[in-house]
């Protein structure tokens, strides 16, 4: 599942990890800071990992 959420006035992008890979993975979700205060920066900024090679 992927959402934006503030936290402290700061926007971030974060992602659940799925069940099934989770035991790879330190933590259950990725949050990454998009270093804005602006929703409609952050949700044109989530695009940035959601790229794919």
């Amino acid at each position: 599942m992927l959402s934006i959420v503030k936290r402290q006035s700061v926007y971030y992008f974060r992602v659940r990890i799925p069940a099934d890979v989770r035991k790879h993975f330190p933590a259950g979700e990725i949050m990454k800071s998009l270093h804005t205060r602006l929703y409609r920066q952050a949700k044109s900024g989530t695009s940035i990992f959601l790229k794919r090679s």
